[in-house]
């Protein structure tokens, strides 16, 4: 299975791995912290690599990951936690102290270590030295103090070099990870700010349409109601304000025509609608437009109207600056307004099917519409 290599932590992937780096080693440790702050103990074999218990020596554990000498070289038996007595109350039969000279061949065992990000402390890897073999010399070749001090330091340098590898991998692993999760919360977002759109949209046509009615039985004298489907077949057509007016009073003048009796309320049906259906206007007109600035300005209080009616909140100053991304204030929203508003205006005539939400209840927006500008404010006030 194919698996990224910083997916697991460094010196877990390295004992399991490590023939592949120092050929010829045969046994190996590996004591380290992993992410969850538990101190982990591995061991390498040539059968293979398995995890070892650390009940009663995590104490000798963490000891040992106190000292900070990068690399050192000793006999397995100076590494307490690795000795089957430690914790059980048995003293171990050889003195633990570092060796004389004359007996630096038993110091066979490299210990190196490398910070670990988890704890502070220092993680360890600790390799089997048994012959000069490993390093491509004899075997039968002694390895002098200072030839150990240069392994030792050379090992070091080339699996810390790996070790920071891979942390700064798993790190940028973990931020296009990041990154993936805010783009799709961001799309999570965007997807239900459009439905609220949609769904206010629709509440602030099914409005208009009904302050239209009430005009029109004041005007004609009549009792009409348009039917929940006529409704639904007017909002399903992408079209604007002035031509939904022109449809429902054309459908009044063809139901009245059409009924022979009625004693109360006529009901407009869909049959009865004649609607044009205006082409789609893309997104790029928009984008395009010299006023594209003030366009994106009017869009984000329409999302935060649109807000604010979700929650049944007023839509007003408060409510639309509260719920901007980011914040503002009232007054800058009002100031905004001012500022622009000859384009303002200008665009709400141009893409009359555009802000509903601010064109029917935002104040600071009705405030700067030019009389006579907009059909759907005259019939809201009639």
């Amino acid at each position: 299975m194919l698996r990224y290599t910083f997916i697991e932590h460094p010196l877990s992937y390295l004992s399991d791995n490590l023939k592949n780096y120092i050929p010829g080693v045969t046994e190996a440790y590996a004591a380290y912290c992993n992410p969850d702050k538990e101190v982990v103990l591995k061991c390498f074999a040539e059968n293979g690599t398995s995890k070892l218990s650390v009940k009663n020596k995590v104490h000798l554990l963490q000891k040992a990951r106190k000292d900070k000498a990068t690399h050192a070289w000793f006999r397995k038996d100076m590494f307490l936690f690795l000795n089957k007595a430690s914790g059980t109350g048995v003293k171990s039969k050889k003195k633990i102290q570092q060796l004389t000279l004359e007996d630096e061949d038993d110091n066979n065992y490299l210990c190196l270590k490398f910070i670990s990000p988890f704890d502070r402390m220092f993680d360890m890897l600790i390799i089997k030295v048994p012959h000069a073999g490993i390093f491509g010399m004899s075997k039968g070749t002694k390895i002098t103090t200072q030839q150990k001090a240069t392994v030792g330091n050379l090992l070091y340098n080339v699996i810390a070099a790996r070790i920071k590898e891979e942390y700064n991998n798993l790190e940028t692993h973990n931020l296009v990870l990041h990154n993936l999760q805010n783009q799709k919360t961001t799309l999570e977002n965007t997807k239900e700010e459009n439905l609220l759109l949609k769904e206010n949209y629709k509440k602030s046509l099914q409005h208009f349409m009904n302050s239209l009615v009430t005009q029109i039985n004041k005007e004609m004298a009549v009792s009409i109601a348009l039917s929940e489907d006529a409704k639904d077949f007017i909002i399903s057509k992408i079209t604007d304000l002035e031509t939904i007016e022109k449809a429902i009073r054309g459908a009044v003048h063809m139901a009245i025509n059409l009924t022979i009796n009625y004693s109360s309320t006529l009901l407009i049906e869909p049959e009865h609608i004649s609607i044009e259906e205006r082409k789609h206007i893309d997104i790029t007109v928009y984008k395009n437009d010299k006023y594209s600035n003030i366009i994106e300005l009017l869009d984000k209080y329409e999302v935060a109207a649109s807000k604010a009616h979700h929650r049944e909140w007023k839509i007003n100053g408060n409510t639309v600056s509260e719920l901007c991304e980011p914040k503002i204030t009232p007054s800058a929203i009002t100031f905004n307004l001012k500022k622009y508003k000859k384009p303002i205006n200008t665009l709400l005539e141009r893409y009359d099917d555009k802000w509903p939400l601010l064109r029917t209840y935002f104040k600071p927006l009705k405030n700067i519409i030019e009389n006579g500008g907009d059909s759907f404010l005259n019939a809201q006030s009639a």
